[in-house]
């Protein structure tokens, strides 16, 4: 299985809970979908597979009411993007409510958090919205080629729009099925497609070892520790990572996970994620 039938497989997985409970008027939440159909289906994959294309690693201390990602997409030998995601699930009656409410005490919307984390460290925001609606059936074409509704069970929009509607519109609500079309873009265009939401000339691309550089994850390419360590004419940057992912966990960025998508198969070795070149 490739990353691209991964990402389909977990949207169509949501799609169908979503739906089959939707019809039987129960609700469900975001963190039992994100720790189940994205996190646990991904596991799933990793552990029936010797080399596998996506990988997935819980936060060291696991927030059990917290259902946000990050996603790592690699680009090219490393080099890997980073996108931060707000996860969130439509309700019984189509919609997605209180988009617009507060990020903890703050006193910032959430959405203005999660923009203001994306600036800190220079990535990309988006809010993954986990649809499924009943009885809607609909083919829909994208740079994947056709699919039908149940990609749209894992859908992504950047964050900036989310913040836009509820501005312009004094609302914390979206509709669901927005014209006849489910909210959002198939997460699967991540992984699926040459990454048209990804933008590699504005935004900050990561090392492996700069991604074992948050204290928030036990590390996954180096040995311990990386943080601190010293190369010739990288202390700058390396501290500088360090530091910007030490002032957006303490900001209140708290994801329960983060999703590794190689661009060559992975393995485990000795406890160290690596790939073949």
């Amino acid at each position: 299985m490739t990353a691209c039938e991964l990402f389909q497989k977990i949207a169509g997985q949501v799609w169908d809970e979503i739906s089959r409970n939707h019809a039987r008027g129960n609700r469900l939440i975001e963190e039992g979908i994100t720790r189940s159909n994205v996190i646990g289906t991904i596991q799933d994959y990793v552990d029936k597979n010797s080399r596998y294309d996506v990988f997935a690693q819980k936060a060291i201390n696991e927030v059990t009411t917290g259902a946000d990602l990050e996603i790592y997409i690699q680009s090219g030998y490393n080099e890997y993007y980073r996108l931060m995601i707000q996860a969130k699930i439509v309700d019984l009656d189509g919609n997605f409510h209180d988009i617009d409410r507060e990020s903890g005490s703050s006193g910032r919307k959430q959405y203005d958090s999660l923009l203001s984390y994306g600036n800190t460290i220079n990535s990309q925001t988006f809010y993954l919205f986990y649809n499924g609606i009943p009885d809607f059936q609909e083919t829909f074409k994208d740079c994947a080629g056709l699919h039908n509704e149940r990609q749209f069970g894992c859908a992504i929009i950047k964050a900036t729009e989310v913040k836009t509607h509820c501005e312009i519109n004094k609302t914390g609500t979206i509709s669901g099925l927005p014209s006849s079309r489910p909210l959002g873009t198939p997460w699967r265009l991540l992984t699926c497609c040459e990454n048209p939401l990804v933008n590699p000339n504005n935004f900050k691309s990561y090392s492996r070892e700069e991604i074992d550089m948050d204290p928030y994850f036990n590390n996954l390419f180096t040995t311990p520790p990386p943080i601190g360590f010293i190369i010739s004419g990288q202390q700058p940057r390396r501290n500088g990572v360090e530091t910007l992912n030490r002032q957006i966990h303490e900001s209140g960025w708290k994801p329960s996970a983060r999703i590794i998508v190689g661009k060559k198969r992975m393995h485990l070795r000795d406890g160290v994620l690596r790939q073949n070149w």
